[in-house]
């Protein structure tokens, strides 16, 4: 089952996950790697529809949802190729 992102943002995040004794600087790699371009990968176990299911998230992460959902279309059409399902 995928995991909703339950933050507003990435700073809201990165704020919330110090504040409870995280490492803050293994949580800026990790927020920073998952937001960078070409990463899309690795919201592979969230819902992305999570990114903008308020107002203020679709604001703030509307872009992302948009990059994550253009590489999951194209994961889905590669293996469709690659498995021979699409001629």
């Amino acid at each position: 089952m995928l995991q909703d992102y339950k933050y507003t943002n990435k700073f809201q995040e990165k704020q919330h996950r110090i504040n409870n004794g995280e490492n803050p600087e293994k949580v800026s790699i990790d927020i920073e790697n998952r937001w960078k371009l070409g990463n899309e990968k690795l919201w592979d176990n969230y819902n992305i529809d999570s990114l903008i299911d308020t107002d203020e998230k679709y604001n703030y992460n509307y872009i992302l949802y948009k990059r994550i959902k253009t590489y999951r279309y194209n994961v889905e059409m590669i293996k469709m190729i690659t498995d021979h399902h699409f001629c």
